[in-house]
């Protein structure tokens, strides 16, 4: 469960929205630091294989998220080349680091892409 400004977010919801694109192996919502709500949705995408970045536009997320109420939209959005598992092959939340993510963090809002530097201040609070 992902709080955010007083709201509370199912991180699986948001999964199943995003795993209706058909580019998406596997979406993971994580919450993440965010000064003025204190958590933020970000939705890690590992896409399928064979699928690039460029197939996969912010837009497109947005797109998909929209199956959504308003408040459970990821506001983040970055790639994973694969996840950190569990010893029942799981995702482990717990140890995505920065390095886990391959390459930027975009701003699903604003359509912004974020500095490097803000990579690891959004999972330093991750949950």
């Amino acid at each position: 469960m992902i709080k955010r400004a007083g709201e509370n977010i199912s991180a699986t919801e948001g999964e199943t929205a995003m795993r209706e694109a058909p580019l998406i192996a596997e979406p993971a919502a994580i919450a993440v630091t965010d000064e003025p709500r204190r958590k933020e949705v970000m939705v890690l995408i590992k896409l399928a294989e064979g699928a690039g970045q460029a197939d996969m536009p912010p837009e497109a997320v947005r797109f998909h998220a929209e199956a959504l109420a308003a408040f459970k939209r990821p506001r983040y959005k970055a790639y994973v080349q694969d996840f950190p598992r569990t010893a029942t092959n799981n995702i482990a939340k717990s140890r995505i680091v920065p390095e886990t993510v391959d390459g930027e963090i975009w701003d699903c809002q604003t359509g912004a892409v974020l500095p490097p530097s803000d990579i690891a201040r959004l999972l330093a609070g991750k949950g």
